[in-house]
């Protein structure tokens, strides 16, 4: 796995360390991680992983290890999608096994893994399991920003984009054809009851999809989602 070692300021720029199965001892005077961090305890916390599970678990500090701003003491699991704080210092765990190169436009050829990824939501738009690894791999591979736009989909929460410069940067760096395949966007004011009313529970298609209940054509472009008769909804805050 690949843990990114940042600033909770972004202070300076992530260091990034590769490790295999095992146990690590986090601190700022000695241990097997050091972190230059004076917030940081000499032995601050213990990070176990082992077969694909992480652990993290506080050695009894005054300041606390929290995971996701929640205080942790005996040894907690963590998931990919959590970050650790310690001190000043945010730990988070990726699939990886190289340090990703600095790509502030992540940029990026073409993949068969990518449109193994894309492939798999053009058939199955609801395939959220599909989006997590996803977003975990574009993490791995050095595009934080873009697994951020992946992840928010998945949250479902409506943000402005004007409000959220990870998500500005998100929509200036990806394609509107992109962003329809990522997207689970609500289509806000259908006056049916059984309409899906979500972007990514209609059939498949790319920029264009059908709505099985009423037969309409719905369109995604730039961040809309529009039928002859409605117009959408969070997504077009969102982005």
């Amino acid at each position: 796995m690949l843990l990114e070692i940042a600033h909770v300021d972004d202070a300076h720029d992530p260091r990034y360390l590769v490790l295999a199965d095992g146990s690590y001892e986090l601190g700022g005077g000695r241990g097997d991680i050091l972190l230059a961090d004076s917030t940081v305890s000499p032995r601050h916390a213990r990070l176990t992983l082992y077969n694909g599970t992480i652990t993290i678990e506080d050695l009894n500090t005054t300041h606390g290890t929290f995971v996701d701003d929640e205080r942790v003491f005996g040894p907690t699991r963590v998931d990919l999608s959590q970050r650790v704080r310690i001190g000043e210092t945010i730990l988070k765990l990726t699939l990886g096994e190289h340090v990703p190169k600095r790509n502030r436009n992540e940029t990026r050829g073409p993949s068969k893994t990518e449109d193994g990824f894309l492939a798999a939501l053009a058939a199955n738009p609801a395939d959220d399991g599909t989006r997590e690894v996803y977003a975990d791999w574009l993490e791995a591979e050095g595009m934080p920003v873009t697994a951020y736009y992946v992840r928010l989909e998945l949250s479902g929460e409506p943000v402005e984009v004007t409000k959220d410069e990870m998500l500005a940067r998100a929509v200036r760096i990806t394609k509107p054809e992109w962003r329809a395949a990522i997207c689970r966007g609500p289509i806000v004011g259908c006056p049916r009851r059984d309409c899906p009313r979500y972007w990514h529970l209609l059939s498949p298609g790319e920029q264009v999809r059908t709505c099985e209940t009423c037969r309409s054509r719905v369109s995604y472009s730039s961040g809309e989602i529009t039928t002859d008769k409605v117009v959408a909804d969070a997504a077009v805050r969102r982005r």
